[in-house]
């Protein structure tokens, strides 16, 4: 049985491919789901320079050569749908006033027309994500579905955490999250 797509968001992807490899496109969850981003990500990355600073390991071959394994298949005929719902969507967006970027709208549509997940720590994306009923995931929640499915073990989750917090890279609500979802004393995490 093929697995389900679960999109991840460029900040989630960001947050986790470096340290959890290869990331894209390989079996996850009792070999359920795969996660998968928007071939846009590339363009998000290379048009912002704090992006490319903050995550200059991105363009190294074995990150390069999972990508281009982990971009979601989109059939030309699902192409005007996710036209369709990234207008509504836009609109919704534009109406609340949020943040919200091109490429996470073209996220948001995808999942929503592929009726799949996605992961992201964007405020607003989750907002819109909820507005539309779009299943989804913040990045701490993904860890533990990962944790919780043996694909990665309790150590790595704190690692990874560990590593966010030196690089002051924590999702928004992390300690929150993780106290939540882990049972576990973030501050006591080094």
């Amino acid at each position: 049985m093929p697995q389900k797509p679960i999109l991840i968001d460029s900040n989630s992807y960001f947050r986790l491919a470096r340290y959890i490899h290869p990331f894209l496109n390989k079996p996850i969850f009792s070999n359920t789901y795969r996660l998968y981003i928007v071939k846009e990500l590339e363009d998000e990355y290379r048009k912002s320079k704090r992006l490319m600073v903050k995550f200059d390991w991105v363009y190294e071959e074995q990150f390069v050569e999972n990508r281009k394994v982990g971009i979601i298949t989109i059939p030309k005929k699902k192409k005007e749908d996710i036209k369709i719902a990234y207008d509504i969507i836009h609109s919704v967006k534009k109406e609340k006033n949020f943040s919200t970027q091109y490429y996470d709208i073209h996220s948001l549509a995808i999942a929503h027309v592929f009726e799949i997940g996605i992961v992201t720590d964007d405020k607003d994306m989750l907002h819109l994500a909820n507005i539309f009923k779009i299943k989804k995931y913040n990045t701490i929640q993904l860890l533990k579905k990962l944790h919780l499915n043996r694909d990665i073990g309790i150590e790595d989750v704190k690692n990874i955490i560990c590593r966010w917090k030196k690089e002051n890279d924590l999702p928004s609500n992390c300690k929150k999250d993780y106290e939540k979802y882990f049972n576990d004393n973030f501050d006591e995490l080094e």
